[in-house]
């Protein structure tokens, strides 16, 4: 089993159980049996997130217009209604 850890980073125990991002965390079972299973938790929805590297520089904003293809689509790397201004 898995779930969303925001304190979870690179490097710690269970973290990047997705392979993509840190926060997503193993957990319940060997070798993770230290680490507690919660409820059901999940990113943000509908709104941008920054998981591997922190704010840009560059507004953003959610767009529901937005789709692959549009200028400034996918500002985060995970949604592409996250767009830059």
């Amino acid at each position: 089993p898995y779930f969303w850890d925001p304190e979870c980073s690179n490097g710690k125990l269970g973290c990047m159980a997705d392979g993509i991002h840190a926060e997503c965390r193993f957990c319940g079972k060997k070798p993770f049996e230290s680490i507690p299973c919660p409820g059901p938790i999940e990113p943000p929805k509908d709104q941008c997130t920054f998981p591997l590297g922190g704010e840009p520089l560059i507004g953003y904003y959610w767009d529901e217009t937005c789709e692959s293809g549009k200028l400034g689509c996918w500002a985060d790397g995970l949604h592409a209604e996250c767009r830059f201004c």
